[in-house]
């Protein structure tokens, strides 16, 4: 989530909360961190707060934020407030949520402080099931190697619906969005194998036809999320 401040950037991830519209495990790593017990160190304070982990997985952990040996062993509260912020991400990945919630993760950290954030969070998604919601001012900093999905519009202004895709998909985008499912139907049908988001239709729409054809369907509504539930046990996939 990127804007300029007072925009609502963070409003709105307190807001998703605040309607406890998570519905998966989440971790939320604020711009103010407090913890209960600044007195004691930075392992203890994890170990506490993931008492399933053995401690040598807490320090091992620990290392990847620039919290190696002895300096896993400082009090909470002789921390500047990068390390701090440093301390939350690495509490916040640890327990291996579905869902991270990270309003301006790096806005205290030096240059070193965010490559380990970077190569942290690179690691949490190459292993676990996780999405991240980020609110950054310096986005380069973390979207330099990220998939681009490419939205084409209808015929994409007389363009063609085909050709632009393709155009896209040779120009480094990995994902399109098609938002009309027949419109992406129609794309998979000319060739275009690449994955395909798309999200209006209306009820009774074939989506059978559409799960097998590999589309990713998004349900903006219950009734279109049962349709899409239906069309999977049709066709035995997901």
């Amino acid at each position: 989530l990127v804007g300029p401040n007072g925009s609502g950037k963070s409003t709105l991830i307190a807001d998703v909360i605040a309607r406890e519209a998570v519905v998966v495990p989440y971790a939320l790593v604020p711009q103010q961190i407090t913890f209960p017990d600044p007195t004691v160190s930075i392992a203890k304070h994890l170990a506490r707060t993931h008492p399933d982990i053995s401690t040598q997985e807490v320090r091992a952990h620990l290392a990847r934020f620039l919290f190696r040996g002895a300096r896993a062993d400082r009090a909470l509260a002789e921390l500047s407030g990068g390390e701090l912020q440093r301390v939350a991400l690495a509490g916040a990945v640890l327990g291996e949520p579905r869902l991270l919630l990270l309003d301006e993760p790096t806005s205290m950290l030096d240059a070193d402080g965010i490559d380990g954030v970077r190569d942290v969070l690179r690691l949490a998604h190459g292993r676990t099931d996780l999405t991240t919601v980020l609110v950054e001012h310096r986005l380069d900093e973390f979207a330099g190697d990220a998939a681009v999905m490419a939205v084409v519009k209808g015929d994409a202004y007389g363009h063609g619906l085909v050709p632009v895709a393709e155009a896209a998909l040779a120009g480094g985008a990995t994902h399109l969005a098609i938002a009309q499912l027949g419109e992406a139907l129609a794309a998979r049908a000319a060739g275009v194998t690449a994955p395909i988001l798309t999200w209006l239709f209306p009820p009774g729409a074939d989506l059978a036809a559409a799960v097998r054809a590999d589309l990713t369907l998004s349900a903006g509504a219950p009734w279109a999320l049962a349709e899409i539930a239906a069309a999977a046990r049709a066709t035995d996939r997901t």
